[in-house]
């Protein structure tokens, strides 16, 4: 898939999640949506950004969809990559 193509959806997806028009009210409200926006083209562009991500999932799933541990490289490119494990600790409430 290209960078464009990848970049399409990522502006798809954020521009479907509600009316950014309305929520823009201030500035202070702008600049943390583009903060939001920066997190997100850094994550969806590893190899640009340097930023880690998720590589892989090992285990069972739970009723929410989350896998047993997850597999994460510090940065596109790496020859290694770690493994973190879920843990019964929740924060906030819990989905299905």
């Amino acid at each position: 898939m290209k960078i464009t193509e990848r970049l399409d959806i990522v502006a798809d997806n954020m521009w479907n999640r509600g009316n950014w028009g309305s929520d823009l009210d201030t500035v202070k409200d702008a600049k943390e949506h583009i903060e939001k926006l920066e997190n997100i083209l850094r994550k969806a562009f590893p190899e640009n950004s340097g930023h880690y991500f998720i590589c892989g999932e090992l285990g069972n799933k739970d009723n929410n969809g989350l896998p047993d541990k997850i597999e994460i490289c510090p940065a596109y490119g790496c020859d290694f990559s770690v493994v973190y494990e879920k843990t019964d600790h929740v924060i906030g409430g819990m989905g299905s």
